[in-house]
């Protein structure tokens, strides 16, 4: 898993290597400071950001494929998508068996669920709807509920710009 954060360069960072044809739960945490990743519920490493601060800009918010470098999308379902305002994760944790729900600190909540079609409304509250690009594929079957996932043909991507303009 690879993770990226764009304030004024890029800082790759990774999360581990998935297990092929098996579910994971991927998350990220940033307290301003120190990012760390989890797979599966379990901490996959940190490490310091040199305080950068992470804000809204006009470019892209991309899942499911690499920002820079051409595009190289991942091959693989994406089921539930949320940014929050808060860090969630501070330790070890024991998976979700439910779609998350919105709270207070929750900025972009997509349960991907819609089925068809090129927009996934977000569930937050916010108006963060997100714009899916390169002819995803909706798939039946994610692994909390009997809801739909995204399986993206080429690439999969949200743009920032989109999100912004809604607020």
């Amino acid at each position: 898993f690879m993770f990226a954060i764009q304030a004024g360069a890029w800082d790759w960072f990774g999360g581990g290597k998935p297990t092929m044809n098996e579910w994971h739960h991927v998350a990220v945490t940033y307290d301003g400071k120190r990012t760390e990743s989890w797979v599966d519920g379990k901490n996959a490493g940190g490490t310091d950001r040199n305080n950068q601060n992470i804000t809204p800009t006009d470019q892209p918010f991309q899942i499911g494929r690499r920002v820079c470098c051409g595009t190289t999308p991942i091959k693989g379902i994406i089921d539930e998508v949320r940014i929050s305002d808060v860090v969630r994760y501070t330790k070890d944790f024991a998976l979700p068996t439910t779609e998350f729900v919105a709270d207070k600190n929750t900025r972009l909540l997509w349960h991907l669920n819609e089925g068809s079609g090129t927009e996934v409304s977000d569930a937050s509250g916010n108006k963060n709807t997100g714009k899916l690009e390169g002819g995803p594929k909706w798939v039946k079957g994610a692994p909390i509920t009997s809801a739909v996932a995204v399986q993206p043909n080429g690439k999969l991507a949200t743009m920032w710009a989109i999100l912004k303009s809604n607020r």
